[in-house]
Order: C-alpha cells, then structure tokens, then sequence
C-alpha cells in the first residue's frame, strides 16, 4: 500500500508539472498608506490567498499579486473579481464584487489564482475572511480574526484580547498565541500549536489531529476522529476528548477530565489536581509523583500499580480503590476494556 500511494503522488505531479512550470506572477494592484494611529484591516474576499505581515514601519502597503498562465488571463480574471481597495478612518478594507460572467477554461490547462499580500504595522486588529483560499498571519499585535471555508490558516507570534480562527476544510498552525481567549475550529483537518497562554483556549476537529507543544489556560480540547497530543498542559480545568484516537500528555499540570471511544490514553502528572480518565476500548497508563497524595479509583480488565508504596485500600484485578499518602485530590481511571497501569514518575 505504501509503494501505491507513492506512486500516485509521482504521477500526479508528473502531471501537474507542465502547467505549474506554465504559470507566472503578475502584479496587478500596488498601493501604500500612512495612518495617523490606531488601525484595523478588514479583508473580505470569495477566492483568494492571503498574508498580513508586519513591517518595520508604521505604513501599509498592499498588493494583490495573480498567478496566471499569461498576463492577458491575469488580467482579465483580475478585473473578474472586481477587487476595491480602501483606507478611511484608521481602517483598511479590501473587498471584491466577483463577476458570474468570467470562468476559466480548465480542460484547456488554464490556471488563475489571486493573492492579496499586506504589509501592515506590529500593532493591528485583524478581520479577514475568504470563502476558497489560504490565510497567514506574520508576528502581529492586537485582536486577530481569520476565517475561510475552504483552505489552511497559519499564524507566527501573535499576542492580543481574542484570537479566532476558524476553517471548514484545512489545517490550522500557529506558532506562538498569547491572548485572554483562543479558538481554533475546524470541520476537517489538523490543529497544531507550539505554544498558547490563554485564559481560555478552544480547539476543535471534526476530522484531524490536535498537537500542543505548550499549552496555559482553562483548556476545551475535541476532535471526532484523531490523536491529540501535547508535550504540556497547565490548566485550572483541562478536558480532552476524542471518539476515536490516542490521548498522550507528556505533562500535566492541574486539573485534566481526558475521554477517548476508541483508543490509549498516556498522561504523566507532575503536578495532579483532579484527573478522571476514561477509554472505552483501550489502556491507560498514568504516571504520578511517588510523594503526592491522591484518593484512588481505577477500573478495568486489569489493573496494576507499580507506585505509591504507602497505598491502603482494597486491590483486585479488575479494581483498586483506595487512598496513597494519605489520601488527596481524587484520580479516577477507567478503562472498559483494557488495562490501567499507575505507576511511579
């Protein structure tokens, strides 16, 4: 199966070659700004690419590039789209009107497609929205809105009040977002994040994986089918699902409710306040800190724990119930049909 899906990968680029070697860039907007203080862009387009970047200065220029096969076809599909640009009151709008009456020829290899690119100052509040098209977003800061329907968001160093980022269809990557709110929706794709510092942060997947280098905050973390993984979770209130995936947390600190239908659930606490973990069909395995006080409640096909030497209670295969140093937060795990394993950090 493997060699076959390389293949086919081979031939469809073979494939797409000739046209992709065809096409060519062409600069059909240019135009810069001067604002005389606070700003805000707004970008509200049907079929575009776009990126908003941060420049040394405090101007904006925008440009709205097509790649096309011909600067004829660029230029008629440019005129297509019916582009407006505008900057009034602090505020930069761009906006397109598409006329129905432009298509291109796709059986004839005919390609064209728009990028709207916008230089813009550090700090910037952000709405931007396209129905067919890729959005980036450089370092930026302020409040940060980014919607598309069809097509991948992605996002370097961001910090602001509310960053929301949503796609029907694409993944979602950002590298830094330090905000009081975050959220990350996506019907069909993956969601990955090296570092959030929120007070809340939402991240959702219909079809995907989650990844979580590092994340702080109130934690709502979903997706139907698919992993989710993080290397840190610090959270007053941390829950994770997933209906059919693994859950691995490489550390967890505070608060976890984690849930999975169908997989493992791999979570090592460093610093526990109540966790309940729970797989219908597969193991967990949990480490915790030797020292630290817990009432325990772990059920499963079997259950064993290499930790914890000072546990009283009641042990059986299938059930341990009891308290470790004197009793503590409350960990519950429960496996329908697995195994449990609690062992030492």
């Amino acid at each position: 199966m493997r060699y076959r899906i390389r293949l086919s990968a081979l031939v469809t680029a073979l494939l797409l070659t000739p046209v992709a070697l065809a096409q060519q860039t062409f600069t059909m907007f240019e135009r810069s700004y001067e604002p005389a203080g606070d700003a805000t862009v707004r970008v509200d387009v049907a079929d575009a690419d776009f990126s908003v970047e941060t420049g040394s200065g405090n101007g904006f220029q925008v440009e709205i590039l097509v790649r096309a096969s011909d600067p004829d076809l660029a230029r008629r599909y440019y005129e297509a789209q019916q582009y407006s640009v505008a900057f009034t009151g602090g505020i930069l709008e761009v906006r397109d009107a598409p006329s129905n009456g432009f298509r291109v020829n796709w059986k004839r290899g005919d390609y064209a497609q728009a990028h709207i690119g916008i230089s813009a100052p550090e700090s910037i509040d952000l709405r931007l929205r396209t129905s067919d098209g890729d959005l980036f977003v450089g370092d930026v800061n302020g409040d940060v809105y980014v919607r598309t329907s069809d097509g991948n968001i992605s996002a370097d160093r961001l910090v602001g009040v509310m960053f929301e980022a949503r796609t029907s269809d694409g993944n979602i990557i950002v590298e830094s977002a330090e905000f009081k709110n975050v959220v990350l929706h996506t019907s069909d794709g993956d969601i990955v994040v090296e570092h959030a510092d929120a007070e809340e942060v939402t991240a959702i997947t219909s079809d995907g994986d989650i990844h979580f280098g590092q994340l702080l905050g109130i934690a709502d973390v979903r997706t139907s089918d698919g992993d989710i993984h993080m290397g840190s979770l610090q959270s007053s209130s941390g829950k994770v699902r997933t209906s059919d995936g693994n859950i691995v947390l490489e550390s967890v600190d505070g608060k976890l409710t984690a849930s999975t239908s169908d997989g493992n659930v791999v979570v090592d606490l460093v610093r526990p306040d109540a966790i309940m973990l729970k797989t219908s069909d597969g193991d967990i395995v949990v480490s915790v800190p030797d020292d630290h006080g817990a009432r325990l409640s772990l059920t499963g096909n079997r259950v064993s724990m290499d930790c914890c030497p000072s546990f009283e209670g009641k042990k059986t295969q299938r059930h341990i119930e009891g308290v470790v140093n004197g009793g503590g937060v409350p960990i519950q795990l429960s496996a329908s049909d697995g195994m449990v394993v609690l062992r030492a950090r």
